[in-house]
């Protein structure tokens, strides 16, 4: 752990970062308390996902100081709406302020516990994912750093799509620039700040809709959070996909305004909340383009609740108008609701070539790995199989808790059909949003079942409690018991005592048994993909040496070639040196492939050098044949063996990993000459 000291201020960038832009905007709309720390990375996600759009229509920079302006601009309107708005100061608590010390322990040890799981994971600071799609997200980040460009609408052009998310790439290139450390530094930096503090705060705030009053939730939830092995240790091994596993810790926050805008939360009643949907219309931005899927699952999951909110308005609309203009106005609204939905799940989804995820397991299976909290092959915690199976009887029973069960209902049945069902049409047209991915889809599991097995624990607790304090009741054990309350002046009594004592047990079995049993396995799994050795899938570490020097040789107008599979394109992450490919997936012109194939013929083919030229390349990185996962594209034969073709010769060599500079065409330096006189 003591290699992560040099991190610690870029952990502290980046959770300053995350929180405090979103943190001033809440309290320019009069949050407080939890609710203003837990809603804060929403809101901050709608400054970086909103800011370099508006930028970049008025042909403006995007960088460390835009982001400070847009924020401070941001407070302001917010402060100003707030004031004409002129609702009092919310905690979303239901005035139950004592409560917030219970909140922070449970946050704190949440934080704590999913921190450490992570740089267990990582192993180092500034080892990456050794996936193809790292590629592309390392890039992004530098991408925006340098060309002051993080925008949604532009950033899929580093590769030649019209549009890709881009909050997360934006935040971590603001990390790059307020901590100055490297691209995959400030990626574990966030990554850990998402983990254990971002998602934590956003399952509490979901929970407190469900249980507003209990200390136990408070306590439990940030540990709760960070005992599923689905979210977020599984998106960050799985693709690997960090926009998604932001966007999925941010859903709470939005199902939790959601849910209390209508009327569904624990201490409303059924009454309608203005600053929920005030704050909806705030994040909703963010939560769109940290990922659209995060959207989709928001839609999915919001059905039951519109649902269920209209049956109720429609019986307010009955006793105040003629049924048949009543009825008329609930079919109009719900046909409505309904187009939009259509509209969004056949506009929001991915090309039909893209969306290939095949079924993965059996219907028992699927069922199996729901009903036990562990989707996607994860080892099965007991505490939270316990607690989800025992939080379903209750939310079952309860009335006033059905629509968390509805909820429950709607993600399954996501999972069920993606996981599990063969490849018909509706399955393409139901999960297809999502890739048909099940591992994204087994991460949106875990936003909901952590309220419930919340409800679970607090429903043992409470039980658990009352037969400890009748077994100790009068006896030698409670008087002992009060003795060392009064000497600690902290507890008033020995029910206090018996409480705390209870909790305290159960929280170190629970964190014992999660720990040291499901997550210590995830933990390994995930470890995998992180592990940088001479035999590591993308990014060797004697490739990784190779190209921190990189720099020290090449101009920084310099272009070079690289077969983007062998993870060489990195070198643009890394040093900010450009390659025609930035990700295994870009859109190839004629002249890339040409210098792809041929560029060991250029002696040859005069054709080779007019590609080069055009392309300013002057360098070659030569990685050998070794690709991701064992593939092989003969079509980048043409960077191999450049020395000895009598193309190219090594100025820079780590292992089998070698920087070469263009003896033909020129060379580097009349490509550069070239480019200048064009100017």
């Amino acid at each position: 752990m003591l290699t992560w000291l040099p991190a610690v201020p870029s952990l502290l960038v980046a959770f300053a970062i995350v929180f405090v832009p979103g943190a001033l905007l809440g309290w320019g709309l009069r949050l407080r308390g939890i609710t203003l720390y837990a809603l804060a990375p929403l809101f901050t996600t709608t400054i970086v996902a909103v800011g370099p759009i508006l930028f970049q229509l008025l042909g403006l920079r995007w960088d460390k100081n835009g982001f400070m302006i847009t924020a401070l601009v941001s407070a302001a309107a917010a402060a100003v709406v707030g004031r004409l708005v002129g609702s009092t100061p919310s905690d979303f608590r239901g005035g139950y302020q004592r409560r917030i010390r219970t909140d922070i322990i449970g946050l704190g040890l949440g934080a704590v516990v999913a921190a450490i799981q992570f740089m267990r994971m990582f192993g180092q600071p500034q080892h990456i994912s050794q996936t193809a799609d790292n590629i592309f997200h390392l890039n992004a980040i530098r991408y925006i750093v340098e060309t002051g460009s993080g925008s949604s609408l532009q950033l899929g052009g580093m590769t030649g799509i019209p549009f890709y998310p881009a909050a997360w790439h934006t935040l971590g290139a603001l990390i790059v620039e307020f901590a100055g450390v490297s691209v995959p530094v400030a990626v574990s930096s966030l990554c850990i700040v998402t983990a254990a503090a971002v998602w934590p705060a956003a399952v509490l705030l979901l929970a407190r809709q469900v249980c507003p009053r209990s200390p136990r939730v408070g306590v439990l939830a940030g540990l709760v959070a960070a005992s599923f092995p689905a979210q977020p240790i599984l998106l960050a091994m799985w693709g690997v996909l960090y926009p998604n596993l932001y966007s999925t810790a941010l859903l709470p926050l939005v199902l939790a305004l959601l849910v209390r805008m209508l009327g569904f939360s624990s201490d409303r009643k059924g009454q309608f909340e203005g600053i929920a949907l005030l704050c909806l219309i705030v994040g909703a931005p963010g939560i769109a383009l940290a990922h659209p899927g995060a959207v989709m699952a928001l839609i999915a999951m919001g059905w039951p609740l519109v649902i269920m909110a209209h049956r109720r308005a429609a019986q307010r609309f009955l006793a105040r108008m003629p049924e048949r203009r009543a009825r008329a106005i609930v079919v109009v609204v719900l046909v409505l609701a309904g187009a939009a939905t259509v509209a969004l799940w056949g506009a929001l989804r991915p090309e039909a070539v893209d969306s290939i995820g095949p079924p993965v397991q059996s219907l028992a299976q699927a069922l199996g790995q729901i009903f036990l909290g562990a989707p996607m092959g994860g080892a099965v915690g007991l505490f939270i199989a316990a607690g989800l199976l025992g939080g379903l009887v209750i939310v079952t029973r309860v009335a006033r808790l059905r629509w968390l069960l509805a909820l429950f209902g709607i993600t399954a049945f996501l999972f069920i059909a993606v996981s599990s069902f063969d490849r018909v049409p509706f399955r393409e047209y139901i999960t297809g949003v999502w890739y048909n991915d099940a591992f994204r889809v087994a991460a949106l599991l875990p936003v909901v079942m952590a309220p419930i097995v919340l409800v679970g624990f607090d429903w043992f607790l409470v039980r658990a409690m009352r037969l400890v304090g009748k077994a100790m009741h009068g006896g030698p054990a409670e008087r002992r018991l009060l003795r060392v309350a009064a000497l600690a002046g902290r507890l008033q009594s020995p029910r206090m005592s018996l409480q705390s004592v209870v909790l305290i047990v159960f929280v170190f079995l629970f964190a014992a048994e999660s720990q040291l049993g499901n997550m210590r396995m995830a933990v390994w799994d995930a470890q995998n993909g992180y592990n940088q050795t001479n035999q590591s899938e993308l990014l060797s570490t004697d490739e990784e040496r190779l190209l921190m020097r990189v720099a020290a040789h090449v101009p920084k107008d310099a272009v070079i070639a690289a077969n983007p599979w062998t993870g060489a394109s990195l070198v643009y992450a890394y040093t900010g040196r450009r390659t025609p490919e930035l990700h295994t997936l870009s859109t190839v012109n004629d002249d890339m492939r040409t210098v792809d194939a041929k560029l060991r013929e250029a002696r040859r083919d005069p054709q080779v050098c007019g590609a080069v030229d055009r392309l300013n390349v002057g360098y070659v990185l030569d990685f050998g044949t070794r690709e991701f996962r064992n593939f092989r594209h003969e079509n980048y034969d043409g960077l191999l063996g450049l020395d000895r073709a009598g193309v190219a010769h090594v100025i820079d060599q780590e292992g089998g990993a070698r920087l070469l500079k263009l003896d033909v065409c020129g060379g580097a330096d009349s490509a550069m000459a070239k480019k200048e006189q064009g100017q």
